[in-house]
């Protein structure tokens, strides 16, 4: 899978579930931790994606104040 795809793949799991462990981003995506920790960095750096860590839960839940501000920007 191309990095592209596994970015993609990324979004499409948070949308669908709003929060997802990193045990589901591993299996998924067949990556390691680290890797899928770069990957979601990366996309809160660069496209600015509202995703955030629930140390509690243990998983990643797309934020969804910041997801609602910015769709009312487009």
């Amino acid at each position: 899978m191309e990095r592209l795809e596994r970015f993609y793949k990324i979004d499409q799991l948070l949308k669908d579930r709003k929060v997802v462990s990193f045990a589901t981003f591993k299996e998924v995506l067949g990556m390691s931790r680290v890797s899928v920790k770069l990957h979601l960095e990366y996309m809160r750096s660069r496209f600015n994606a509202p995703i955030e860590y629930d140390r509690e839960a243990e998983r990643l839940p797309l934020r969804q104040a910041a997801l609602r501000q910015a769709a009312q920007r487009y």
